[in-house]
């Protein structure tokens, strides 16, 4: 499973981008950088919120 972009989560999550950026800033979320890109590993959301990482395992992203 590939790394997963800020709009992602926040669609998974149902909250904005900033809130995603927000949590990786208070390190309530792993995150890293490519640059100015920040990305998240599945297994940290996984670990932050597991029912999101269940949807988007099952491919129902924002559902």
């Amino acid at each position: 499973m590939r790394d997963l972009q800020v709009g992602e989560v926040s669609r998974l999550l149902g909250v904005s981008k900033e809130s995603v950026r927000r949590w990786v800033r208070e390190k309530k979320l792993a995150g890293y950088f490519i640059g100015a890109r920040l990305r998240i590993k599945p297994e940290s959301l996984k670990e932050f919120a597991p029912e999101a990482f269940e949807r988007l395992r099952q491919g129902k992203e924002g559902d």
